[in-house]
């Protein structure tokens, strides 16, 4: 076991996904803030990607995209661009999403770990919880 976290995202267009995607992370976190912190990284790019398909035929609109992320720890960091003694560690490259949410393109914002459905790609969930995934998602 090598004890890195997994990373999974779920872009929402009127309602319904159209991208989804887990990844394993490259480096181990040390913390849950940290590992969202990572998580929120590749789940920005993912969304930018997602801002310029739309934008090439005409369907974005130009308001900032709300990045549902269900960790308070994450949602600073990316608010503050914070280097502290607890965040210096993280690899300068993953501050890409604060220089995303400081232009405006996305907005980090907190949901709760039972809203969020990215969970779905990267836990087991059993019976309630399951069926809330799906029906979130629109399946069922």
């Amino acid at each position: 076991m090598d004890r890195k976290s997994t990373s999974g995202f779920v872009a929402m267009l009127n309602s319904d996904p159209v991208v989804w995607g887990l990844k394993k992370q490259a480096s181990t976190s040390l913390s849950s803030t940290e590992a969202k912190f990572i998580a929120s990284m590749s789940a920005t790019q993912e969304l930018i990607w997602l801002r310029g398909l739309l934008s090439s035929i005409n369907h974005l609109s130009r308001t900032t995209t709300p990045l549902l992320i269900d960790n308070q720890g994450a949602i600073s960091l990316i608010k503050n661009s914070l280097s502290s003694k607890h965040s210096k560690h993280i690899e300068l490259h993953y501050y890409f999403i604060c220089e995303k949410f400081t232009d405006g393109t996305i907005a980090a914002k907190y949901i709760s770990t039972e809203k969020q459905l990215a969970d779905g790609l990267t836990k087991a969930l059993a019976g309630i919880k399951y069926k809330k995934f799906v029906k979130g998602l629109g399946f069922a």
